[in-house]
C-alpha cells in the first residue's frame, strides 16, 4: 500500500507544511456494548468543501484489534477528498509530530489506504499486515492491531477529512474540533457472528457443489476469515461426505463437495461454519440432488 497524501499537509496549514513531506493508498453503525466503545459526535455544517464528519466511534477486541469508524453525511466521492486518523500512541506530545506518532490514511473514492509512521523527521510509509479499510454509504472503518501502533494500550487521537492537497481553512472537518480525545483498550468478553449473505449452487450427481457465506461481527471490527476458521460438513443420503475444498477470505467462507455418482434423488445436507474469537456461526443447506 502506498501513502496517500502529503502527510504533514494534512496535519498543519499549508503555510507551515514541510516541502519534504512524503506522499502515500449506510450511516455510522452502533457499537456493541461489549466492544468497549467510545463515541464522539461532531456538528454538521462546519466542513466547508470537505466531507462532513458526524461522529467517530472507536472499539477494540480481546486480540488487540482497534477499529475507528468515521461517520459522515455522505461517503467522499471525489479523488481529492481524504480521511485521516492521527494517533498519539504513547500519549506524549514530545514524540511524533506534535504528538502524532501514526496516521491512518484513506482516499475512499479510489479505495486506497495505508499507515504512516513518524520517523523523527517526517511521516513515512509503515509496513503493516493487519490494517484494513471498509466503507458504507456514509462511513469508513479502519481496523488495525495495536502491535502495529507501538503496542499501545492507551492513546490520544483525532480524525480529519480534507478536500484538496493541504489542510486549509474552509476545506477540512475535524473531530474533536480542537485538541484530541483519548481511548484506553479494554477486553471485549463476547461478540456475536451472523450470516449476512449466503449462496449455494445446484447439487447434481457426480458434479461439484459449492456453498458460500458472508459473515459479519456484532462490533465494528471487520470479519477476517482464514481457511483455518472454516468448517465444512455434509451428508448424502445419511452418509457423511468430506469436503474437497474449503477457503476463507475477508468476511467470506466457502466449501466445495463432489457429489457421488448415481446419487440422483438423494438428500444432500451441508453446512458451512465460521469460528472467530471462540464464537461460531453456522449456515445449513439442504436439497435433493438432481
Amino acid at each position: 500500500m502506498i501513502l496517500l497524501l502529503p502527510a504533514l499537509a494534512i496535519l498543519v496549514p499549508a503555510s507551515v507544511a514541510h516541502a519534504s513531506a512524503p506522499s502515500r493508498p449506510t450511516a455510522a453503525g452502533h457499537l456493541s456494548a461489549n466492544a468497549n466503545p467510545a463515541i464522539l459526535t461532531d456538528p454538521t455544517g462546519d466542513n466547508g468543501t470537505a466531507p462532513d464528519i458526524t461522529s467517530i466511534e472507536v472499539a477494540n477486541d480481546a486480540s488487540g484489534y482497534i477499529a475507528f469508524q468515521i461517520g459522515m453525511t455522505r461517503r467522499p466521492t471525489r479523488a481529492d477528498m481524504r480521511v485521516v486518523v492521527a494517533i498519539d500512541s504513547d500519549q506524549n506530545t514530545a514524540t511524533g509530530f506534535e504528538g502524532s506518532d501514526y496516521l491512518l490514511l484513506a482516499a475512499p473514492a479510489t479505495g486506497s489506504y495505508g499507515l504512516a509512521r513518524w520517523d523523527g523527521t517526517q511521516f513515512v510509509d509503515s509496513p503493516e499486515t493487519t490494517l484494513s479499510e471498509e466503507g458504507g454509504v456514509a462511513d469508513i472503518t479502519f481496523s488495525i492491531n495495536r502491535s502495529e501502533l507501538g503496542n499501545t494500550a492507551e492513546f490520544n487521537f483525532w480524525a480529519r477529512t480534507v478536500q484538496g492537497p493541504t489542510f486549509a481553512a474552509g476545506h477540512y472537518d475535524s473531530v474533536p474540533d480542537t485538541g484530541s480525545s483519548s481511548y484506553a483498550l479494554g477486553v471485549e468478553p463476547d461478540i456475536h457472528l451472523s450470516v449476512e449473505r449466503s449462496h449455494a449452487g445446484t447439487a447434481r450427481s457426480g458434479k461439484d457443489f459449492v456453498a458460500l457465506i458472508v459473515v459479519t461481527r456484532s462490533d465494528i471490527l471487520l470479519a477476517d476469515v482464514t481457511v483455518a476458521d472454516v468448517t465444512c460438513a455434509a451428508s448424502v443420503g445419511g452418509r457423511a461426505l468430506a469436503a474437497t475444498t474449503r477457503d476463507g477470505l475477508g468476511p467470506a467462507a466457502g466449501c466445495l463437495w463432489r457429489m457421488p455418482k448415481r446419487s440422483h434423488g438423494k438428500l444432500l445436507r451441508a453446512s458451512v461454519a465460521v469460528t472467530l474469537d471462540g464464537v461460531t456461526v453456522v449456515k445449513r443447506f439442504a436439497e435433493r440432488i438432481k
